[in-house]
């Protein structure tokens, strides 16, 4: 029998890519058929009325004390007996999986970092299936969990995004729009864009480049690039809705991503759909399972500056060769990494649970 009402619980739902997946993930399902609810456990929901617009009903806990927040979950889900519960990188449910009804437990790992791997093994008999976005999140949830079951109930689902609603203007020689996107922080690179946009305006002094996220490390970039003389070639935007983020890819050359740390990279995912090439960094089983290098974009050794900027010159040098990597990146997202394509991949995994 078909598994109609799914109950999605989050934490929060950032402006990042794990709340981006979230409002994702409940909007495909709904396309499917299901009947979506949702629940978000903890405080600073910036898109909590996005997230109720997708589902059938959405439940906010995150003001409760932590004995009242455990009361009310049990309570939301032993009134609504969900067929499916989806766990979105959250403690507190995996503390009460004992104590609720027997149902579907899928939980999804984010990211490659132990946090998330020590969350998603509590209480893994009550766990029927773990989800991965990429295989070296896989790999890394087996070596870590060290559960034997584990192997054989993780599969990998890439996370999907909606089609690109824009068409890609001529490429124009004397034009190089770059975009950075993502928490201007350490661990996402930020801190070597000043060094990368210094070699690349060197050569190709028209180069732009926009900077969207916000972090620690704003004012000190800002403050950097103005002392470099790079001033007007660099714009901060701040949080922007992600509307105008995929208008911002589609009006990008390249999407310049230096990360240090990735789960799937979902801002990859969206850049190639808007036909931005991806210079990002490899990251064993996760950029490279997104980015075939040198056919879609390019992958760079981490923290690899001369190579970053050798790549984006390429590029802003040789239109030919940055219009074919745009086409190929766009192909490969529509064929792959399309909403549609996650949605039925998830259908697919609940239907295989009954």
């Amino acid at each position: 029998m078909r598994t109609n009402s799914i109950l999605i619980i989050n934490s929060h739902i950032p402006w990042g890519g794990l709340g981006q997946f979230t409002l994702s993930l409940a909007h495909g399902l709904k396309e499917e058929g299901y009947d979506v609810h949702g629940l978000v456990t903890h405080s600073d929901e910036d898109n909590f009325e996005t997230f109720k617009k997708l589902t059938h009903t959405t439940t906010y806990v995150g003001h409760l004390n932590k004995l009242a927040k455990y009361f009310a979950i049990l309570s939301l889900i032993w009134k609504m007996r969900p067929d499916t519960i989806i766990i979105n990188y959250n403690a507190v449910i995996h503390f009460l999986l004992p104590f609720i009804p027997k149902n579907t437990v899928i939980d999804i790992i984010h990211n490659d970092v132990n946090d998330f791997y020590r969350i998603s093994k509590i209480n893994h008999r009550y766990v029927d299936a773990w989800v991965a976005p990429t295989p070296g999140i896989k790999e890394g949830f087996i070596n870590y969990a060290a559960l034997e079951r584990s192997k054989q109930d993780i599969v990998v689902i890439s996370h999907g995004i909606s089609k690109s609603k824009t068409v890609r203007s001529k490429y124009d020689e004397t034009q190089l729009n770059i975009a950075f996107i993502g928490a201007v922080y350490e661990h996402k690179g930020a801190d070597l864009l000043p060094q990368i946009m210094e070699k690349i305006l060197a050569v190709i002094p028209y180069a732009k480049l926009r900077i969207i996220g916000i972090g620690k490390l704003e004012s000190a970039l800002k403050s950097e690039f103005e002392a470099k003389g790079m001033g007007k070639s660099v714009e901060f935007m701040g949080v922007i809705p992600h509307e105008s983020v995929r208008e911002t890819l589609s009006q990008s050359d390249i999407l310049l991503f230096p990360t240090r740390v990735e789960a799937f990279g979902l801002v990859i995912a969206e850049a190639m759909m808007e036909g931005a090439v991806p210079v990002v960094t490899l990251l064993l089983g996760i950029t490279d399972a997104t980015v075939t290098d040198g056919e879609t974009g390019y992958l760079v050794s981490k923290d690899d500056i001369d190579t970053f900027a050798e790549k984006c010159i390429l590029l802003g040098n040789d239109t030919v060769l940055r219009a074919s990597l745009s086409i190929n990146a766009r192909e490969r997202a529509k064929q792959v990494l399309s909403l549609s394509t996650m949605s039925r991949h998830y259908h697919e995994l609940i239907q295989g649970q009954q």
